[in-house]
């Protein structure tokens, strides 16, 4: 990876822009920074909509290309964001992968909270639930020194 060009990015992901994708997305869960996943991830999640994680979802045919257009254009390795970059390099065997928990750079950046058999942090609904520890989530901010651990008083 290119040092002067990951030092120039910005930092974080893309903001999740109101609109579409937060409005329809967001009504059953986190509405997911695009960054946080390469294009070929969102392509396939767009068009496994029938069993969208076990869940049928059904969209007019105007939000799904709103949705699909908005994640495809800012999806990693398509935005200049310094974790977005760092998703891509770290991606290994797997270049569509279907969950952002799945994915190296989450693995690695949670190890801490991970544990295994379960994916319970107290005060989080699930490891999906970014905003649960992230204040500045939707923003596209992760950084560690504004992490809050609900369960933690």
């Amino acid at each position: 990876m290119n040092d002067d060009w990951l030092r120039s990015a910005k930092p974080g992901v893309p903001p999740t822009e109101k609109g579409t994708y937060q409005t329809q997305c967001g009504r059953c869960h986190f509405p997911y920074s695009a960054g946080l996943l390469p294009a070929l991830s969102w392509e396939k999640i767009m068009l496994g909509m029938t069993d969208h994680f076990g869940e049928q979802v059904e969209l007019s045919p105007q939000s799904t290309r709103a949705i699909y257009d908005y994640l495809l254009t800012n999806a990693a390795g398509r935005v200049s964001y310094q974790v977005s970059a760092r998703i891509m390099g770290a991606l290994g065997e797997d270049p569509a992968p279907q969950r952002i928990t799945g994915t190296r750079y989450f693995r690695e950046r949670h190890q801490a909270v991970i544990v295994p058999g379960s994916n319970d942090v107290p005060g989080v609904e699930s490891l999906g639930d970014c905003g649960g520890c992230h204040p500045r989530a939707l923003e596209g901010l992760f950084t560690t020194d504004e992490v809050e651990h609900p369960g933690d008083g």
